[in-house]
């Protein structure tokens, strides 16, 4: 992918086509093949494949979000366990 940034172990460790991603900390967007997503905080959108347009700050937040889109969470564990899309 393009325009991506990664900062930390494992972040943005499986992503190969998706595009202006950012992942800062340990695991954030680690699952990810899509783009548009910006994940800041441990874990924070760590199993994300296929959601777009997706913000995730603090702790775990967004963690278990697979394929949902259109989410923002802020703070730890702020949705972290949803599976859906159009969250706030």
């Amino acid at each position: 992918g393009t325009n991506n940034i990664a900062v930390g172990p494992s972040a943005l460790a499986s992503n190969i086509v998706g595009n202006n991603n950012t992942a800062i900390g340990v695991s954030a967007l680690a699952a990810t093949t899509s783009s548009d997503n910006t994940a800041i905080g441990f874990q924070a959108l760590q199993s994300n494949t296929t959601g777009i347009n997706n913000i995730a700050v603090g702790s775990n937040a967004l963690a278990a979000n697979l394929i949902g889109s259109d989410n923002t969470a802020l703070g730890a564990n702020a949705l972290a366990i949803n599976i859906a899309s159009n969250n706030t």
